[in-house]
């Protein structure tokens, strides 16, 4: 497992390693730190999880849907905006450990269904979370305004 990232507060990291420890797993944990290289590291791995319980939504999601990798993460804050359940990756809800290993062993067991997903998240992010499709939406929003001032409505007087 690669944890890539400054992790705040670094207490939560602390708590955590030794969490990693109690279970015996922190052999596999690789807590990277903070890297420019995230394209490359992306490219290494075949997994991306974000099991998190508070998040908006992470640009490290966006990145991960970009590289094509499936994508396993929680119900929290903005990410159901970017991955729906079925389609762009496996979603579980907050707080559910056993969801997350259902869908875990499911990615492992579903290649196909993987590549699937990953390829529909990556179609998704261009569509959806690039430059250019919101500089359209920004265009339409303001096209909508100059309408609006230019065609104030109707009032009507008493």
């Amino acid at each position: 497992m690669l944890l890539v990232g400054v992790v705040h507060p670094p207490r939560y990291g602390e708590q955590v390693r030794r969490e990693a420890q109690r279970l015996g797993v922190a052999g596999h944990v690789l807590w990277l730190g903070e890297r420019k290289d995230v394209p490359r590291l992306l490219q290494a791995i075949d997994l991306y999880a974000l099991p998190t319980l508070s998040d908006m939504l992470p640009m490290a999601l966006l990145e991960a849907m970009w590289a094509e990798l499936p994508i396993l993460a929680t119900t929290a804050g903005g990410i159901p905006e970017a991955i729906t359940d079925g389609v762009h990756g496996w979603l579980v809800p907050l707080k559910d450990p056993d969801a997350l290993a259902r869908a875990l062993v499911e990615i492992i067991e579903s290649p196909d269904e993987r590549a699937r997903r990953a390829q529909n998240a990556h179609q998704r992010v261009c569509d959806s979370f690039t430059v250019q499709p919101q500089v359209a939406k920004i265009e339409a929003v303001l096209q909508k305004v100059v309408q609006a001032r230019h065609h104030p409505p109707i009032t009507r007087s008493r």
